[in-house]
């Protein structure tokens, strides 16, 4: 099997993940009580924008490093919030980009490109049933772990 193949079977992998893992948004949530999870997700939602407007930008210009340093930033701050997706298509650029792999950052910025509105989504979604609730971590409790959407 080539080295694109198996890039692109781990790309699509990635792509049929679910796209936020509520234990992991809801142990944030406890861990934040007092602050409020909706300024929270907002400020990361942002974040998330802005990263990965300039992930693409490097990707246009060949910015490897840049590229890098910011799907570096982005794996942690999404696996906090729970945005599984979007950390683990961070995590498999960042591994490219140290590793010296350019092949398969091209795919895997469009694949990063089509999740952030998704994973946004589900985020203000979730953000907003914060709201609405009492305890931290109580906006998840008749929910499933884990969102897909579409």
């Amino acid at each position: 099997m080539s080295m694109e193949a198996d890039t692109t079977g781990a790309i699509a992998d990635i792509v049929a993940m679910e796209v936020l893992d509520r234990v992991a948004l809801s142990t944030l949530a406890c861990d934040v009580a007092g602050v409020s999870l909706h300024e929270l997700i907002a400020a990361f939602v942002a974040e998330l924008r802005d990263r990965a407007v300039r992930v693409e930008n490097g990707a246009a210009t060949g910015d490897f490093g840049s590229i890098g340093h910011e799907s570096h930033a982005l794996k942690s701050s999404a696996a906090t919030f729970g945005a599984v997706r979007v950390a683990s298509i961070a995590a498999a650029l960042d591994a490219a980009c140290k590793a010296g792999r350019t092949e398969p950052v091209p795919a895997l910025v469009r694949a990063l490109k089509t999740c952030i509105e998704p994973t946004v989504s589900a985020l203000l979604i979730a953000g907003d049933s914060g709201k609405r609730r009492g305890a931290p971590g109580d906006e998840f409790a008749d929910r499933d772990d884990r969102v897909g959407v579409s």
